[in-house]
């Protein structure tokens, strides 16, 4: 899913520095669909990439794996309790928070790889 292109130059592939998934604890394979690693990959419902600071973002990118169900729903947040869609159609979204979600009535979606490109 790409949602807007970036403007030339400016943006750049953000990091979170935490990865929560609906996978039980210890929550450590969502770092699969962000460690810049297309041959490691995450399956599950849905996962939250947290930042440490508000960020602008101008553009997701979701690399699937061979097969998996491509739906999703974006929401951000900067405080983790409102969260919002993200449609990015009047320019970069302010965010601390990003949540992934994929239909509950399609099979797990698989996903090798989340770029968040912003400022």
């Amino acid at each position: 899913v790409a949602s807007r292109p970036a403007a030339e130059g400016k943006a750049t592939t953000i990091r979170p520095v935490d990865v929560r998934t609906s996978d039980p604890e210890p929550d450590t394979n969502g770092w699969k669909a962000v460690d810049g690693r297309p041959e490691t990959s995450w399956s599950g419902d849905w996962l939250v990439l947290a930042y440490d600071r508000e960020i602008q973002v101008e553009d997701v990118q979701v690399r699937w794996a061979d097969g998996s169900p491509t739906h999703l729903l974006l929401l951000g947040s900067l405080d983790a309790d409102f969260w919002y869609e993200l449609p990015f159609a009047d320019g970069p979204l302010p965010l601390s928070y990003l949540w992934v979600i994929f239909p509950p009535d399609d099979p797990a979606a698989e996903v090798s790889e989340i770029r968040v490109k912003g400022r």
